[in-house]
């Protein structure tokens, strides 16, 4: 009677029939993708490396994962090759966990360095702020927007919200570097409650 392994050889490439056993979907291929694929033999994954391919490359490989590892590498048995698929389940996830959190925590404290640090000192110094805001003035919440830098010069577009004894308000803040050193653009306080912009002056 022929076995299973008999039956489906593996790493035969395309056309190598796949075991009913192993169809489904593939953890470790949706969450590691391109390392997955290096270690599997399944080099089409490097498209997540392609823009707009990307996109929905994550899913191709999810779906047709298990069939592609079958037929690209060889494996000793079915067995062998459910166990190391089910270590790339169970890390692949854990490892998209970590990188989505280092991910949302670590970007606001990347917007957060010293353009941030020189706009909200602005701010707080600023009297028609504190006439609208009370006093102390201080920042609430997580920061958005975009910073580029080079060797000596950059930009930032800031947004974040700062609070006081009165109404809170949002600012929108626009920084320059320039030899190294931060310069303010323009700031823009918003009051929530009063409504009216406020100009932060530069000096």
């Amino acid at each position: 009677m022929e076995s299973s392994e008999q039956k489906y050889p593996s790493g035969m490439g395309k056309g190598t029939p796949i075991p009913p056993e192993i169809r489904g979907w593939s953890w470790g291929a949706f969450c590691l993708n391109w390392l997955w694929g290096v270690c599997n033999n399944t080099f089409i994954a490097l498209l997540m490396f392609v823009p707009v391919v990307n996109i929905i490359m994550p899913f191709v490989l999810g779906a047709r994962g298990n069939e592609w590892a079958w037929q690209n590498r060889q494996w000793r048995d079915i067995e062998h090759f459910r166990t190391v698929q089910r270590r790339w389940a169970i890390i692949g996830p854990i490892v998209l966990v970590l990188v989505l959190a280092g991910a949302f925590l670590g970007i606001p404290r990347l917007l957060e360095g010293d353009a941030y640090q020189l706009a909200l000192s602005k701010v707080q110094s600023s009297q028609a702020v504190i006439a609208e805001l009370g006093e102390p003035v201080r920042a609430e919440g997580q920061t958005s927007g975009q910073i580029s830098t080079d060797t000596s010069s950059g930009q930032a577009s800031l947004h974040f919200t700062v609070v006081g004894p009165r109404q809170d308000a949002d600012v929108y803040a626009n920084m320059s570097q320039q030899a190294g050193k931060w310069q303010v653009e323009k700031i823009i306080v918003r009051p929530a409650i009063s409504g009216f912009d406020i100009d932060v002056p530069a000096e």
